[in-house]
């Protein structure tokens, strides 16, 4: 026998184990008990097998595990009671039961061991309790059962009776903290699924006011995390989404990773979605970063391109002026292209005189048309400089190079977008609705409706006869500008009767001009950008809860930020923290952004 049992039943036997003389073997009448005492008594019949376990409990392979250990040193206990001490003693009463609670560590080291239900006899639990200690170290338990102290949790039932130490008896429960404490811990752990699953449970009923805002911060620390550990994946594509998403959700914490991507050896694509991200970001920080880009001979063309606009988006363009300006004046091609590209953002009224040059006819085509579009931007720009820009404009537009056409059409849409409104621009453009080039009327589409707003709807009469693929694009994107009657009736038309770009193009302008009613179409439309699109715009939460659920993460994401948009943060967020515990690292990371952009929403639902 093991030492505790000897200690255990001899201090039974000291207590009141009657001694005697007695004959036969250990199982007869007569014999020695423990401690040499003259067995008197006839041992009671042995216990049958316990009762097998259910296999599906939780963790039941482990728990068989564990059993074997546990029922053996039990058994032999229980075996010892019968034999060495009277039927009639308090450790043979097969009331008697007693539960355990034993902490394994992820090693399977016992880490603790306590009674949370006693029988009522101290020996007997003392007993339960070596019995555990006895058959440690157990195999190392599941990691999907280990609770937030690090250790899996098993109740076991020590019995007196036939249940002994069974597997009927035996449990794995997991000890979870408050989300608070919980959450941190396993984002350290790299756990993300599993804490936003924490907060999505939390969040189940609606919690009250003071719970949600500390929630809702909680979710907030998910995303960023997801988010922040995808810039760094290795995958192209996952490091591009978590680029879109800290992007969408202006993740201001992770703007000096976005820096070393936009900087740095990473894969083109993601380095120039980095750039575009943090002209999002709209922080002193990603201004100096863009700055440097757009000033860096050894970026490329496009990158620095995107850092300007990002630049101008901040209003900090002042800073890369005199960079676009020199290229501007570069004797090579390639360099005053790139430098007229960045006026088309930056304006430059000290220069009018040299764009107009570059716009006049002794220069190639690429040139004037680059040129055209500067000017388009520095007729925004008003005062006298603004004035003669768009006066070389006006001329323009009646170009017979088609190709310029275009550009003019194209620099007074951009012009429109800073403010430009010239009355005679206006009814020039609507000319060009004629033109017997698509890509002039699709330019003057764009024009059209970035200048007249409104009354350009009067026009769609122009256009009631059009059948180019081009310029229909063009006029399903164009009537986003366009809040009338007349311009809904025509995009819910295009998007009804048209597909892909034509069709998705549309949607999201009804969107722009929030016609609600007029999206419930698309919804269930085959296309997954087309029913994201959609999503965004309608106002029936029924409808918006359900897109929760869709096959596709995009049109997932966009109904976590509608909610957002129509119930609040806090009505947004079970779906939100139950998508990002669901749903695969890029998933998150889509789902993450989505969340962090409904930040300007509001709290209350």
């Amino acid at each position: 026998m093991r030492a505790w049992v000897v200690v255990a039943l001899g201090a039974a036997i000291g207590c009141g184990g009657a001694a005697g003389a007695g004959k036969g073997g250990p199982g007869g009448s007569g014999g020695e008990s423990a401690g040499g005492q003259v067995r008197t008594f006839e041992p009671g019949p042995p216990l049958e097998e316990p009762p097998p376990g259910d296999p599906e409990t939780p963790g039941y392979p482990y728990l068989a595990d564990l059993y074997e250990p546990l029922q053996s040193r039990w058994r032999s206990f229980l075996g010892n009671c019968r034999t060495q001490l009277p039927p009639e003693h308090p450790l043979n009463q097969s009331s008697l039961q007693v539960v355990v609670d034993i902490g394994v560590g992820r090693d399977g080291r016992l880490r603790a061991v306590q009674v949370v239900q006693p029988s009522g006899n101290g020996e007997f639990d003392d007993v339960a309790v070596e019995v555990v200690r006895d058959a440690a170290p157990f195999p190392p338990p599941p990691a999907s059962f280990v609770s937030d102290d690090s250790r899996v949790h098993v109740t076991w039932t020590f019995a007196r009776d036939r249940r002994q130490a069974g597997l009927a008896g035996a449990r794995l429960d997991r000890v979870q903290w408050k989300p608070s404490r919980a959450v941190p811990m396993l984002l350290e752990a790299g756990m993300d699924a599993e804490a936003a699953r924490r907060v999505a449970d939390a969040a189940e009923p609606l919690p009250a006011d003071d719970q949600a805002a500390a929630l809702i911060d909680l979710n907030d620390a998910i995303a960023v995390h997801a988010i922040a550990g995808a810039l760094g994946a290795p995958d192209p594509g996952l490091a591009r989404a978590a680029v879109e998403a800290a992007g969408r959700g202006r993740v201001g914490q992770v703007s000096k990773q976005l820096a070393a991507l936009a900087t740095g050896g990473a894969e083109p694509g993601v380095r120039l979605a980095a750039i575009e991200a943090l002209g999002n970001l709209d922080t002193e920080s990603a201004w100096a970063v863009l700055t440097a880009l757009a000033e860096s001979e050894q970026a490329t063309d496009e990158e620095r391109l995107a850092a300007v606009k990002g630049l101008a988006r901040g209003e900090s363009a002042d800073t890369v002026r005199p960079v676009a300006v020199a290229l501007a004046d570069d004797s090579a091609p390639d360099r005053r292209l790139l430098g007229l590209a960045m006026l088309a953002h930056v304006p430059a009224p000290g220069r009018l005189e040299a764009i107009v040059r570059l716009a006049g006819s002794g220069a190639v085509t690429a040139t004037r048309a680059a040129a055209l579009m500067a000017l388009g931007r520095l007729a925004a720009a008003g005062g006298t400089a603004g004035r003669g820009a768009s006066r070389t404009l006006l001329d323009a537009l009646s170009s017979r190079n088609a190709a310029l056409r275009v550009a003019v059409a194209d620099a007074v849409a951009n012009a429109a977008d800073y403010g430009y409104d010239q009355r005679m621009a206006y009814w020039k453009v609507i000319e060009l609705l004629k033109d017997r080039d698509e890509r002039v009327r699709a330019a003057a589409v764009r024009a059209g409706a970035a200048l007249g707003k409104q009354r350009f709807a009067r026009e769609l009469f122009r256009l009631r006869k059009e059948r180019s693929s081009v310029v229909l694009l063009a006029l399903a994107r164009a009537l986003a500008r366009v809040d009338a009657t007349a311009a809904a009736d025509r995009l819910a038309g295009l998007a009804r009767d048209g597909a892909g770009e034509q069709r998705l193009a549309a949607v999201r302008s009804l969107v722009a001009l929030e016609k609600s009613a007029a999206l419930v179409a698309f919804v269930s439309d085959d296309s997954p950008s087309v029913r994201s699109a959609a999503m965004t715009g309608i106002d029936d939460v029924n409808a918006v809860e359900s897109a929760l659920d869709d096959p596709s993460i995009e049109v997932r994401a966009a109904a976590v930020g509608r909610l957002g948009s129509l119930r609040g943060r806090l009505g947004a967020l079970r779906g939100a923290s139950r998508l990002m515990s669901a749903s695969d690292p890029a998933g998150r990371v889509v789902i993450a952004g989505a969340w962090l952009g409904t930040r300007g929403a509001g709290t209350a639902p």
